[in-house]
């Protein structure tokens, strides 16, 4: 079932994290984040330097997220990581929906940041079937295990997701389980101990199948 957006004139928007699909909305925020503050994640076309080459990505992904979250560029309360990946708002601007209202403060008072306040948000999304992305199940020790059901719901994309380039796709391979990890817990969603339940092979796997293989 899709989600329904809130009518903003009620004070019951709830926190939610804007991650889409347990990776591939997640990891194309990552990207597209990451692509809009002029950092790129190097991958190595020599076969004889692919270690290198992934370790050195590796390690600059890292160090971007923890600059995402010591930055907030446009100096409305909320660090780019939590506009980015926790409430899909634009960390350039300090009003997303141009409301007069800043991010923070309809957040603070339980509005949709990207909602103008007085107006119905419901049904403005994209919900053809082209644009459905189905909810990602993980299958571990013969149980299946259905990340959705965490809290990692299943979203449209919206007119502000274009599609990932081969090149990117390529680029979201290159993180490491530890740091995909990383990402699902920062959006308060999911416990360590459920993230637990899933091999570093079966989260690799599901990146993979989301992004084509």
């Amino acid at each position: 079932m899709m989600p329904e957006y809130l009518n903003n004139t009620e004070k019951n928007w709830p926190t939610k994290a804007m991650f889409g699909v347990l990776v591939f909305l997640g990891m194309a925020t990552l990207i597209l984040g990451t692509l809009q503050l002029g950092k790129n994640i190097n991958i190595g076309s020599n076969s004889g330097s692919t270690n290198n080459s992934s370790i050195a990505g590796a390690e600059e992904t890292e160090l971007t997220i923890e600059q995402l979250r010591a930055n907030d560029t446009d100096q409305d309360g909320l660090s780019d990581f939590d506009e980015l990946y926790v409430y899909g708002t634009s960390p350039y601007l300090k009003d997303s929906d141009s409301d007069s209202h800043s991010d923070k403060e309809e957040i603070d008072q339980g509005f949709d940041p990207n909602c103008p306040k007085g107006q119905d948000c419901r049904g403005t999304s994209e919900t053809t079937d082209s644009n459905n992305i189905n909810s990602t199940t993980v299958t571990t020790e013969g149980e299946n295990l259905d990340l959705t059901g965490m809290g990692l719901e299943t979203t449209t994309q919206t007119e502000t997701t274009r599609a990932l380039t081969a090149e990117e796709k390529e680029q979201l391979k290159q993180l490491t389980p530890a740091q995909l990890r990383e990402l699902l817990l920062s959006t308060g969603k999911i416990t360590e101990e459920q993230l637990n339940q899933v091999s570093d092979e079966d989260l690799l796997k599901a990146m993979e199948e989301e992004l084509g293989g």
